[in-house]
């Protein structure tokens, strides 16, 4: 029952690898792999094609299980409740592709109309033993403010994530996110890295991270007025 959070980039076989490694709940059989494309509605096939090809190369290192990885849209459910609660049941991974995150938010605010509540079927899936993921804009959705006009994201991870961090040269902007938002504070990780929480239900305060990957984890956090900066890589760990 993990969430991943990755900062964009191509993604490494090793992130592959390591995330197939995460999945406990079973050893062999079917592997359902969902890639949730809201994100990705003005470029789907390039962020599709680029998931879809790192999951299949991994396939010789589990050859105990026979992949099965569906794209699908949460909006494409809005008529059909009760064919998304069977699918949140049976699939292992839910992998929320890049993109633009304001496009999976205005689907999931659309949703809500429909009286179906993403956070919740998200919840459900993750104390079933379920793995979450999201990379680029799919990792920045999972907090309660999103980059970079800092709309609201779902709030799974009770902290403001930014990703492509260094690559793109956003720590001015993380300062002033966690200045404006000090009781927040601030995860931004960089290409082809990602943090990894050990998702439990009801989880008050801080929350503990294991960072793995290529390149930094920045950690940005206001404590009493005073900002303080961690700069964080590979096998390091965090709370926040």
């Amino acid at each position: 029952m993990s969430i991943i959070a990755i900062g964009g980039g191509d993604l490494t076989h090793s992130i592959f690898d390591k995330i197939l490694s995460l999945i406990t709940t079973k050893r062999d059989g079917n592997l359902y792999i969902g890639l949730i494309t809201d994100a990705s509605f003005m470029t789907p096939k390039q962020n599709i094609e680029k998931i879809l090809k790192g999951f299949n190369k991994q396939k010789r290192n589990y050859p105990t299980f026979k992949f099965i990885i569906e794209n699908f849209r949460l909006l494409d459910y809005k008529n059909n409740k009760n064919d998304l609660t069977r699918y949140f049941t049976y699939v292992d991974i839910l992998f929320m592709t890049g993109g633009h995150q304001q496009n999976i938010y205005n689907n999931i605010s659309t949703l809500l109309k429909y009286n179906i509540n993403i956070k919740r079927y998200f919840i459900d899936f993750l104390s079933r033993g379920g793995l979450l993921v999201g990379t680029s804009a799919g990792a920045s959705i999972l907090g309660p403010l999103m980059p970079p006009v800092l709309g609201k994201g779902i709030g799974l991870i009770g902290t403001i994530i930014d990703q492509h961090f260094v690559q793109n040269r956003r720590f001015n902007r993380g300062l002033r996110f966690v200045r404006d938002n000090p009781r927040l504070g601030l995860i931004g990780i960089d290409e082809d890295t990602m943090i990894i929480h050990n998702y439990r239900r009801g989880h008050t305060g801080k929350r503990y991270y294991k960072i793995f990957g290529d390149r930094l984890v920045v950690i940005i956090s206001n404590i009493k007025g005073h900002i303080k900066v961690k700069v964080l890589r590979n096998g390091n760990s965090f709370y926040i």
